[in-house]
């Protein structure tokens, strides 16, 4: 039996998601590089995160997993380089891309927090950074206003 931890569950808090309920997913690198939207004639699917202005100094951060789920995917992809998929339930995922390693496999639950991947620059990358996506019900969303404002300092 799994114990979800937290103030409410995974449900109710995408229906109040404006609030930022999920970690910021890099310790030690607070910028965001891209945002989530159309370039070069294609959707980007996510945002790019990692030190904005000196992107190169984000390589080998932490990432951590940015709410509890169980990993379904981590391995490496044409585009995303190496990358983890977290499985949230509901059918919603967070995707983690263009890490240098991974530190979990398929198959693991992970709590909020833990320490997943770190910061690379593997696949069809433009340089070090993480590239974050969200997936609700099915369909990629723009991940800013998910994640908190605040930033962890570990």
């Amino acid at each position: 039996q799994r114990v979800q931890i937290g103030t409410k569950p995974l449900d109710e808090a995408y229906s109040n998601s404006m609030g930022g309920i999920f970690l910021w997913p890099i310790i030690g690198a607070y910028g965001i590089n891209s945002n989530y939207g159309y370039r070069w004639g294609k959707l980007h699917a996510g945002i790019a995160l990692g030190m904005g202005n000196d992107p190169g100094t984000s390589l080998g951060k932490t990432i951590i997993a940015v709410a509890q789920g169980t990993v379904i995917v981590a391995g490496t992809h044409s585009s995303y380089g190496y990358y983890v998929i977290i499985d949230h339930g509901g059918n919603n995922f967070t995707l983690y891309g263009h890490c240098s390693s991974l530190a979990v496999k398929v198959g693991d639950y992970v709590s909020q927090g833990q320490t997943i991947a770190y910061v690379g620059s593997t696949g069809n990358s433009t340089g070090p950074h993480l590239h974050f996506e969200i997936r609700l019900n099915g369909s990629c969303v723009d991940p800013a206003p998910y994640i908190a404002s605040t930033r962890p300092k570990k």
